[in-house]
């Protein structure tokens, strides 16, 4: 905020108007509109302070440091290295901590990719219905059932979209890369505006799968019908042991994970009441899986209780206000 210099004026002399006081009715009258915008201005800023879906006060939700704090006090005690971002998707308040850094994606890549797919149906340019064959090029071992399948074996693109996010099965996501092509596949995640672009290796950002998963939300609300179908893969996927392992039952959480030799990672939607927030945690060189699972479990239950205790702090400040 920059900083003016007052200086003191003389005020000039009036002249006193003959037939009364100065100003006579206009004068009244802009004292009447000074006090009407006054009560405007501060209803308006009531209502802003309310939030936009409750009574906690925007820009409430975090306090950036003591939150950044925490995460990285638990980080200090986890081997490897790993990056954090968390944002609140209705007040944009976020906390990152080496969350623009790249990191092999594993299969978190699906979000973005099962996303792609379905904007484009809803765009009216892919039908969920068309089949693609199983071929020996999509074949990948680790988790996913289509492997057991024999080649040639069809599926829909709303089934593959559907095995690549619940059961994070990988040929089901080959299968959808290579229909939907992988360079239209980067060029989708630069027009959204990833800033870590996958050109040869399966890399992204923390940063960058919060974007996805806040656009996964935004295609969900706006889109009832194939929005809520996407959603619901996430809500339903089968691996549960991390961003959602240590937050409450009534918490859902639409997540995906990634996994690999060194790298253990989560993306997910976090919705609380009436406050929903994206976090991804991205790593690498991990000693070992189940243990960044913990870590990246108890980042998120850290995050949860920060928000909760703030969120809780704001409604009996309203409730006393009245």
């Amino acid at each position: 905020m920059g900083y003016r210099d007052l200086r003191w004026r003389t005020k000039p002399r009036r002249r006193k108007r003959r037939g009364g006081t100065p100003g006579g009715g206009h004068g009244r009258l802009a004292l009447l509109l000074g006090l009407v915008a006054v009560c405007v201005l501060a209803l308006a800023r009531h209502l802003e302070n309310r939030g936009v879906r409750g009574t906690l006060p925007v820009s409430d939700y975090i306090e950036e440091e003591s939150l950044a704090q925490e995460i990285q006090g638990i980080l200090d005690e986890a081997g490897g290295t790993y990056g954090v971002y968390v944002r609140i998707v209705q007040t944009g308040e976020e906390v990152g901590i080496r969350c623009r850094d790249e990191f092999f994606a594993a299969s978190c890549y699906k979000l973005p990719l099962v996303l792609m797919l379905y904007e484009e149906a809803q765009a009216g340019e892919i039908d969920l219905s068309e089949k693609v064959a199983y071929s020996p090029e999509d074949r990948e071992t680790g988790t996913g059932i289509v492997i057991g399948y024999k080649y040639g074996s069809q599926f829909s693109l709303r089934e593959l979209a559907n095995l690549a996010v619940v059961k994070s099965d990988n040929v089901a996501a080959n299968m959808l890369l290579r229909h939907l092509g992988k360079e239209r596949f980067i060029e989708y995640q630069k027009r959204v505006g990833a800033s870590v672009i996958p050109e040869n290796v399966n890399h992204s950002s923390p940063a960058d799968m919060g974007l996805f998963a806040e656009r996964l939300l935004e295609f969900a609300s706006r889109h009832a019908a194939l929005g809520r179908e996407l959603l619901d893969y996430f809500l339903q996927a089968e691996f549960k042991d991390r961003i959602p392992a240590m937050l409450p039952d009534t918490v859902k959480v639409a997540n995906k994970i990634g996994t690999w030799p060194g790298t253990v990672n989560d993306v997910g939607i976090v919705m609380y009441g009436e406050v929903e927030y994206v976090l991804a945690v991205m790593s690498r060189d991990v000693p070992s899986t189940e243990g960044a699972a913990n870590t990246i479990a108890m980042i998120s239950s850290k995050i949860y209780d920060h928000i909760r205790t703030r969120a809780t702090i704001a409604e009996r400040g309203a409730a006393e206000r009245g």
